[in-house]
């Protein structure tokens, strides 16, 4: 999955006459079980990804300077206003599981789910990180994206 994603992303950047060196993006599977990652690496933006058994269920962005987004805020529902944790209990049967069974949502994202992050040099800019950030969305239609009545069908 991660190597034809990233092929393609790539000649979706060259088709846009974006330039791009090997090594602008890097993709880190943590597979499943995984641990949030510690920090976001000095001069990388991140487009992170999870997955419950094979599909997509969140695509986010972190800029430079938003890591705690990138590192925790997803894991804690009442982290911020909008997070992963936060959406699962609140919507379990999306994925038919019970509120029962999202009761530690934080356990359950890190035991269940596979993240995968593409780690993007900062000198690509935020606008590079919007464009892998919509593409992994409109590939993937991730289950907790937007707002139930915005997505495809």
């Amino acid at each position: 999955m991660t190597k034809d994603t990233l092929k393609q992303l790539i000649e979706l950047l060259r088709l846009l006459g974006i330039s791009y060196s090997y090594g602008d993006i890097e993709i880190q599977d943590l597979g499943v079980p995984h641990q949030p990652p510690k920090h976001l690496p000095e001069g990388k933006m991140a487009v992170y990804s999870f997955f419950y058994n094979g599909r997509a269920i969140k695509v986010g962005r972190s800029g430079a300077s938003s890591a705690s987004r990138y590192t925790f805020q997803h894991y804690n529902s009442k982290s911020s206003r909008s997070n992963l944790a936060a959406s699962l209990e609140a919507k379990p049967g999306k994925l038919g599981l019970t509120k029962l069974d999202v009761k530690d949502s934080n356990s359950w994202l890190k035991h269940n789910t596979q993240r995968v992050n593409f780690l993007v040099n900062s000198d690509l800019g935020v606008d590079v990180l919007n464009l892998i950030e919509a593409f992994l969305i409109a590939k993937f239609s991730p289950v907790y994206e937007g707002f139930d009545t915005q997505r495809r069908k």
